[in-house]
C-alpha cells in the first residue's frame, strides 16, 4: 500500500496542476498523430479505442535500444522479460505464460506486427518483434483485442512498428555512434546509419538503414567460470524503395534483417540480488528474422466515392538456435522415475545439456487485400472498408539432450532408458493457415455521433508430423485441426469540441494447438475473450491532453500451461482456464509552456481467474488467483525541456520516472518478484548538424525484476531463474544529421 500512495502521490500534483490550467488559453499546442491501427487514416483522438503512439523520434532522443524501453511508458503494458527475442509482453493482464521459454508451442497473447505484416508464431514459438528502434516513424500500441481488423494472437491488444518511408525530393543522411558503461559490466558500443535518396523527385526514392550494436555482460556464469558473460551482439538493416507513378498510386516495398547473439542466459539464479547464475555451462541463443512486404495503394476517381485499394504481399522468415543446460531440472529423474518405470531408482546425472543447439524456424507469406472509401473526396456521412486475409506458415524444431555418460552410468537399463545418453528428442514439422473476411464501417448518424461496427470471420487449419522421445519414450504421430469462427467489435462514439467519449465491444481469438507428450498428441482448441470498455478523450486546453478508459474483459476457455498427464509428466496447454480482467488506464501529456513538456501515466489491472480449476499434476488453482506477469499498478512520469544556449548551441534535458508493481510469473503463483521503479536521465547539446547526449539509465541502480521462469517438477528442487533490468549504465552518443 506504501508503494501504491507513492505513485499516487508522484501522479496527483501534474495532473491536479494540469487541470488547473485548464480554463487558460496557453499558446502551445500538442502534436497531431495519424495512427493506422483502424487501417483507415484517423487522428488518434479519433479512434474509438485506446491507442498509444510512442514516436520514433523521441525513442531515439531518449536511447531507447529494445521493447523495454518502448513498454516501461506504455500504461497497461508489462514487458515479461527473458532472454534476448524471449519476452512476451501481456496487454491489460492477458497472458498465461510470462516468457517465450515457457511459451513452448502456444501462441501468444499479444499480436505484433511490423508494416502490417504478422510477427507472432500461429504455432511453437520462435522469437518475438524486437525491433531496433532506430528510424521507426512510431510505435502503435493497440489496448483491448483487435480481431476484428488484425485477426489472431491479438486477445490483450497488438503493437504495430511503422517505419519511416522514402522521402521523395530531399537527400538525407544520419549517423549514431554511441558507447557505454554498465555497473558490473563491462563497455558496449553501437553504430546506426541512414541515408535517404531521391532517384526521381516526386516519383522513386529509396532509404537505407544499418546498424551494429555490442553490449557489454554484466552476469558472472559461476558454472562455467565467464565474467560479463551475458554479451549480446545485434546487427540488421533494411532496404526501403518508394514509386509514385501518379498521384493516386503508390508502390512500396521492403527488405529488413536482424540478427541478434547471446553468449550466454541474460537470467540470473538463485538469488536476484546477485548480479549471478550457477550453470554447468554457457547457454548462448541467436535469433534472426528477415521481413519483406510489397504494399500497393491506389486512390480512385472522386467520383467513385474515394475509394482506396490496398494491397499488402508480406514474407517472414525466423531463426533460433539455443543451447540450454539442463542439469537442475533433470539431474534426478532416475531416483524419480525409475521406481515409476519398474527399474528401481537410479543415480543422479552428473549433467544434462542439449546435445546440439536446438533449432527453430518458421516461415510464412500472407497477403492483404482491401478496399473502402477513405479517400479523399469520399462520403463522410458513412465510411466503410473491407478486405481479405489469407497466412501460410511452417514451422519446424529439432532439439536433442544429452546426459553425458548417463547410458553407463544407468546400468543394464542405460540403453532402454538413455540409449546413446540421449534423454530426450523432438522433431516436429507444422504448417498453419489463416483465412479471413472482415469489414468495418462508420456511420455518422448526427452531427456528433458516429456508429461504428465491424467483424471478421475466420478459419484456421493447423497440420502437424511430430516425432519425440522421453526416457526412451517415442511418439510418431500426425494430427490436424481445423477452426472456424466470427469476431465482431462495435462502438459507440461521441465528440464535443475537440474531445471524445466511447463505448467499445470488441472480441479477439488466438490459434488452437497441438500438445506432443509421448505416447500420443492431444489437441487444445482455439481461445476467445470479449472485452468492454468506455473511455474518454479530453483537450481542455491547447497544449493539454488527458485520457482516461475504464474496461473489463472475459476470457473463457483460456490456454493455459499445464502438467500433462501420461507416465512422464510433460508441460502443454490444456483450456480449462477461465479469468477475468478489468482495470483503467490513465494518461496525460501537457506542454506546459515554450520547451516545457510533461507526462504522466497510470494503470491499474485486476486480472485473475475466475474459476477453479486442478492441472494435470494436482494442484488446486483457486478462482481469484493472479494472472502471470501483470502488476496491478504500473506508472510513469516524463519531463523534458529543450532550451537554447550559447554560440547557436541548442540543448534538451529529460528525466523518466517509471513504476511496476509486484507480480506473479506463473498462475500457480510460486514465483514472485517485489515491486521496482527505474530514474532514466539524460542531457544533449547540439550545434548545426551534431548531437551530443549523455545519458544515465536506471541511475539508482536498482534490481528491478523484470521477468522469471519458475521451474517446479516432482522429485527436482525447485529454483527460479530471474530476469533483471539492465543495471546503471553511463552512455554518450554523438548523432551527425544532413
Amino acid at each position: 500500500m506504501r508503494t501504491r500512495s507513492r505513485i499516487l502521490f508522484a501522479l496527483s500534483p501534474l495532473m491536479l496542476a494540469s487541470l488547473a490550467l485548464a480554463a487558460e488559453d496557453s499558446s502551445a499546442t500538442l502534436d497531431t498523430v495519424v495512427v493506422s491501427g483502424s487501417k483507415r487514416k484517423l487522428k488518434q483522438d479519433e479512434v474509438p479505442g485506446t491507442v498509444s503512439v510512442v514516436d520514433g523520434a523521441a525513442l531515439e532522443r531518449e536511447g531507447a535500444r529494445d521493447q523495454e524501453d518502448i513498454f516501461k511508458l506504455t500504461p497497461g503494458v508489462q514487458l515479461n522479460k527473458g532472454d534476448p527475442n524471449q519476452a512476451v509482453p501481456t496487454i491489460r493482464g492477458i497472458g498465461t505464460a510470462s516468457n517465450g521459454q515457457m511459451m513452448g508451442i502456444q501462441q501468444a497473447t499479444t499480436g505484433f506486427y511490423i508494416e502490417e505484416v504478422p510477427f507472432t508464431d500461429p504455432f511453437g514459438f520462435v522469437s518475438g518483434a524486437d525491433l531496433a528502434p532506430f528510424d521507426l516513424k512510431h510505435v502503435e500500441v493497440m489496448r483491448g483485442p483487435q480481431g476484428a481488423l488484425f485477426g489472431s494472437a491479438s486477445l490483450g491488444g497488438a503493437v504495430s512498428y511503422v517505419l519511416n518511408k522514402p522521402a521523395l525530393k530531399d537527400f538525407a543522411f544520419s549517423a549514431l555512434g554511441s558507447v557505454d558503461s554498465v555497473a558490473e559490466g563491462g563497455v558496449g558500443h553501437a553504430v546506426h546509419a541512414m541515408v535517404n535518396v531521391p532517384i526521381m523527385t516526386d516519383t522513386a526514392g529509396l532509404r537505407i538503414v544499418a546498424f551494429d550494436r555490442h553490449d557489454a555482460g554484466w552476469i558472472t556464469n559461476l558454472g562455467s567460470g565467464h565474467e560479463k558473460a551475458n554479451t549480446l551482439h545485434q546487427s540488421g538493416g533494411r532496404v526501403i524503395g518508394t514509386l509514385k507513378p501518379s498521384a493516386d498510386a503508390t508502390l512500396t516495398a521492403m527488405l529488413l534483417t536482424q540478427r541478434t547473439h547471446s553468449a550466454d542466459t541474460f537470467a540470473v539464479s538463485p538469488d536476484p540480488d546477485r548480479l549471478t547464475t550457477n550453470a554447468a555451462g554457457p547457454a548462448p541463443r541467436t535469433s534472426t528474422f528477415t521481413l519483406g512486404n510489397v504494399r500497393a495503394e491506389w486512390t480512385l476517381p472522386d467520383a467513385l466515392d474515394g475509394l482506396e485499394l490496398t494491397s499488402n504481399t508480406g514474407y517472414l522468415d525466423k531463426h533460433g538456435l539455443a543451447t540450454s543446460d539442463g542439469t537442475r531440472a533433470y539431474s534426478k529423474i532416475g531416483s524419480l522415475y525409475g521406481p515409476l518405470l519398474g527399474v528401481g531408482a537410479l543415480p543422479d546425472l552428473p549433467s544434462v545439456r542439449s546435445l546440439v543447439p536446438e533449432t527453430r524456424r518458421s516461415r510464412a507469406v500472407s497477403e492483404e487485400l482491401r478496399i473502402g472509401n477513405g479517400g479523399a473526396g469520399s462520403n463522410k456521412t458513412f465510411q466503410w472498408l473491407a478486405g481479405l486475409f489469407y497466412q501460410r506458415t511452417s514451422f519446424n524444431t529439432h532439439g536433442l539432450v544429452s546426459a553425458p555418460g548417463g547410458e553407463a552410468l544407468w546400468g543394464p537399463v542405460g540403453p532402454l532408458l538413455l540409449p546413446s545418453d540421449v534423454l530426450a528428442s523432438t522433431d516436429v514439422i507444422a504448417s498453419t493457415t489463416e483465412k479471413a473476411v472482415f469489414a468495418d464501417t462508420e456511420w455518422h448518424f448526427a452531427p456528433a455521433w458516429s456508429l461504428t461496427l465491424g467483424g471478421r470471420w475466420y478459419r484456421t487449419t493447423l497440420d502437424l508430423d511430430a516425432r519425440a522421445s522421453f526416457l526412451g519414450g517415442p511418439v510418431a504421430a500426425t494430427a490436424g485441426i481445423t477452426e472456424h469462427g466470427f469476431t465482431p467489435k462495435a462502438a459507440l462514439k461521441y465528440q464535443f469540441g475537440q474531445h471524445m467519449a466511447y463505448v467499445l465491444a470488441s472480441k479477439g481469438y488466438r490459434f488452437g494447438g497441438v500438445n506432443i507428450n509421448p505416447p500420443a498428441l492431444s489437441p487444445y482448441k482455439s481461445d476467445s475473450l470479449w472485452n468492454y470498455e468506455a473511455g474518454l478523450r479530453l483537450v481542455p486546453a491547447k497544449g493539454l491532453r488527458a485520457d482516461l478508459t475504464v474496461f473489463r474483459l472475459d476470457w473463457k476457455d483460456a490456454q493455459v500451461s499445464a502438467v500433462l498427464p501420461g507416465a512422464v509428466p510433460i508441460v502443454g496447454v490444456a483450456n480449462v482456464g477461465q479469468a477475468r480482467s478489468q482495470g483503467l488506464e490513465a494518461a496525460l501529456q501537457w506542454r506546459a509552456a515554450p520547451g516545457l513538456n510533461l507526462a504522466a501515466a497510470l494503470a491499474w489491472t485486476d486480472a485473475e481467474t475466475t474459476a477453479p480449476y486442478t492441472n494435470s499434476s494436482g494442484i488446486v488453482i483457486a478462482a481469484g488467483s493472479r494472472l502471470p506477469g501483470t502488476a496491478r499498478l504500473q506508472g510513469s512520469l516524463q519531463a523534458s525541456y529543450d532550451f537554447e544556449g550559447p554560440a547557436d548551441t541548442s540543448g534538451r534535458l529529460s528525466a523518466t520516472q517509471s513504476h511496476t508493481g509486484p507480480r506473479v510469473f506463473e498462475i500457480e503463483g510460486t514465483t514472485r518478484a517485489p515491486g521496482y521503479s527505474q530514474t532514466d536521465l539524460r542531457a544533449s547539446l547540439g550545434r548545426g548538424a551534431w548531437e551530443a547526449t549523455l545519458s544515465l539509465t536506471n541511475a539508482f541502480d536498482k534490481r528491478g525484476i523484470n521477468g522469471a521462469a519458475g521451474v517446479s517438477l516432482p522429485g527436482v528442487t525447485a529454483y527460479t531463474d530471474y530476469y533483471l533490468i539492465r543495471p546503471r549504465t553511463i552512455g554518450f552518443s554523438l548523432r551527425y544529421d544532413l
